[in-house]
């Protein structure tokens, strides 16, 4: 059920961001390839801010799709391992 809900959360969030971006190009004057730089720079902001709440969201999916703390709370996403990761 929580995947459903998360499924329909992210077409609705794609779908404002298409729509927002057509109004930014119609009442600017930017560059398609500047608003793809301007897309990537806010979309790292958004990644960060969202592993840091994620960090802090307790996981109640299952032991696989959790991520567990070293106090052994089960948690979304552990930046720790994150980084080690993405390195």
């Amino acid at each position: 059920m929580v995947g459903y809900i998360l499924l329909i959360a992210s077409l609705f969030t794609n779908g404002f961001q298409f729509v927002f971006e057509e109004k930014l190009l119609l009442k600017y004057h930017i560059e398609p390839l500047q608003m793809v730089g301007y897309e990537g720079v806010f979309g790292l902001f958004a990644q960060f801010i969202l592993l840091v709440i994620m960090s802090f969201v307790p996981c109640s999916f299952g032991v696989d799709a959790c991520v567990i703390s070293p106090a052994g709370m089960p948690f979304i996403e552990n930046p720790s391992n994150y980084f080690q990761q993405a390195a």
